[in-house]
């Protein structure tokens, strides 16, 4: 077999005993698992890499001595016990670098979501309609969403969504997943709530709230920045399910699909979107209004017909 791994560990083990006696399932894990070792090895050489690269102009900036610290004089103190003031030596003021910046910029958006922000709801009650290779993507989507949820990239000026995760009390598997993408998630406990959003009412009053699925008859025409809207944490490439829009008539709760055929031409692929793209084009309709903008910015371009007449 081509895509075998050369190495299984235990818990990749369990992921192929989960789907034994499948052989296509257990075809489609190892050729998974065979991917992401591949994709392990890449990482290294590319470190490896931009490591050397660090050397060399380390070395064009400092001198061949910069890279040998036997030879090269560091410390705070010098040989007769003395402070020394300089490269490599003590300084006044400390070293802030770009990631500490970032994380304080993170910070204080999310404590100004918390308190101001519009909410944004992850459902993640669907671990019993999925596989396990399914819930792994689905992990990696959520990851994505939480990252670029924080980020913003694309408008700043606008806060972010504060996001919870609901029924999580029925995710172990996709909670086990989710926690090798977000970090330090325990302490984040007041954003996963065991129980459902109904249970919940003080957070999340039913009127306000709107299910998105894409099996829905109706589109989401108007944004509203009051309502709060539920994501369904489901991936359904195998089963094809319409569950969340199920759950949503039984829940008595309003449900619509985002509108793409109404604002684009879909050139192919289905419309059941990522849920980081879902959320991308929440944060652009919320900050621009419009959906086909909203649209160009979440959604893949090679999902749209191109416009040809926009070249000219």
């Amino acid at each position: 077999m081509s895509f075998m791994p050369e190495r299984i560990t235990s818990i990749e083990m369990r992921d192929l005993l989960a789907v034994f006696p499948d052989e296509t399932e257990i075809l489609r894990t190892l050729k998974f698992f065979y991917k992401r070792e591949c994709a392990r090895q890449n990482t290294v050489t590319r470190k490896a890499i931009k490591r050397n690269e660090m050397i060399e102009t380390k070395i064009d900036r400092f001198g061949p001595k910069a890279t040998d610290r036997n030879e090269w004089d560091i410390g705070i103190f010098d040989q007769n016990g003395n402070i020394v003031y300089g490269l490599w030596h003590n300084t006044l003021h400390n070293r802030v670098p770009k990631q500490a910046v970032r994380d304080y910029r993170h910070r204080h958006l999310l404590r100004q979501a918390a308190m101001f922000g519009q909410k944004l709801i992850v459902d993640l009650d669907y671990d019993e309609f999925m596989k396990q290779y399914e819930i792994r993507l689905l992990a990696t989507q959520i990851g994505m969403l939480y990252y670029e949820n924080r980020v913003n990239h694309n408008f700043p000026e606008c806060l972010p969504f504060d996001v919870h995760f609901t029924n999580c009390g029925k995710a172990q598997k996709t909670l086990q997943a989710l926690n090798k993408h977000i970090k330090r998630m325990d302490q984040l406990r007041d954003y996963f709530h065991e129980e459902s959003y109904l249970n919940l009412p003080q957070l999340f009053p039913k009127q306000r709230l709107v299910y998105l699925s894409p099996h829905s008859r109706e589109s989401l025409r108007n944004y509203s920045h009051d309502d709060i809207y539920i994501l369904g944490a489901y991936n359904d490439r195998s089963t094809r399910l319409k569950v969340s829009n199920v759950k949503a008539e039984n829940e008595g709760i309003r449900c619509y699909r985002l509108p793409l055929a109404e604002n684009v031409i879909w050139g192919h692929g289905s419309m059941n979107l990522c849920l980081n793209q879902c959320s991308n084009m929440l944060h652009a309709v919320k900050a621009t209004g419009d959906w086909q903008t909203a649209i160009q910015i979440g959604v893949p371009q090679r999902k749209l017909v191109r416009n040809d007449k926009d070249d000219f």
